[in-house]
């Protein structure tokens, strides 16, 4: 009988590979640990001009550091609130108000953030608001006060337990019993509740993600169309501080929904957008 013989495959190019991807994923983690630190002494920087700050301009400075960090990628809550500050005591009350909605997203139970919002929009009463209210708001009561991350982990958190009490039922109670009954009854509530808790997620994700928002930084006349040669489409020009949804994107003009006041083409020039 002729004895089988299993071919010898060569071990170098797997450590080769091995090792190839140890240096790439190393050199990620370093890059990524670089970046944080980079954006920890920006971060520094930008609390020690506004610490010295006492002209606007000065003031405009600090914010300029923490704008960068946010154009680089980092929207955490601290950054935006601390940029909604700086633009606060520089004066400029728009653009502060779309850093403060920025930091509520991650921050949106914390009362310094809740108060300088306020503080924002008192300075800027004649502005159109979008209704932030909704029907089903009423039903999904938790939903304004968490932050989409959270959301996520609560849908993630309710489908698990489903799971696992269905497995439990399964492998504990294989028999009509009372345990069984119990379980059973519960499945329906845990199904429900996962549900709601996926239609949070999604709202969430669909307001903050899909959809964009903004803020009038100085006053500008709505048009009919995306130029200046359309007519007017208020009766008014737009104040600082309007706030809108983008819906439409044709070259440096948007065309938006300002709260109840119907829509319009502003240029982007004119406005700050989260």
């Amino acid at each position: 009988m002729t004895a089988f013989r299993t071919a010898r495959v060569p071990v170098w190019p797997l450590r080769l590979a091995l090792c190839l991807s140890l240096l790439i994923a190393g050199a990620g983690m370093a890059g990524a640990r670089g970046n944080e630190a980079e954006r920890l002494e920006a971060f520094r920087h930008g609390q020690e001009l506004f610490a010295k700050a006492q002209k606007p301009e000065e003031f405009m400075q600090a914010a300029t550091v923490f704008e960068s960090i946010l154009n680089g990628g980092c929207a955490s809550g601290a950054v935006c609130f601390n940029l909604g500050n700086a633009y606060m005591r520089a004066g400029r009350p728009a653009r502060a108000l779309a850093a403060y909605r920025l930091a509520q997203r991650a921050l949106p139970r914390d009362p310094f953030v809740d108060a300088n919002l306020r503080a924002a929009l008192g300075q800027l009463p004649d502005a159109p608001r979008l209704s932030r209210e909704a029907w089903w708001t009423r039903i999904l009561f938790w939903h304004e006060a968490l932050s989409q991350d959270e959301r996520l982990n609560l849908m993630a958190g309710g489908w698990l337990l489903l799971f696992g009490v269905a497995v439990w039922r399964m492998l504990s109670f294989p028999n009509p019993g009372r345990g069984r009954a119990v379980l059973g009854r519960a499945i329906p509530v845990l199904v429900l509740l996962g549900v709601l808790l996926t239609a949070s997620a999604y709202l969430g994700y669909r307001d903050e993600t899909l959809t964009e928002h903004g803020v009038v930084i100085r006053e500008t006349t709505g048009r009919k169309g995306n130029g200046e040669s359309y007519a007017p489409a208020f009766d008014k020009p737009l104040a600082e501080g309007s706030e809108f949804v983008v819906t439409e994107r044709r070259g440096d003009w948007l065309a938006v929904r300002v709260g109840d006041s119907g829509e319009a083409w502003i240029p982007s020039r004119d406005v700050d957008e989260y």
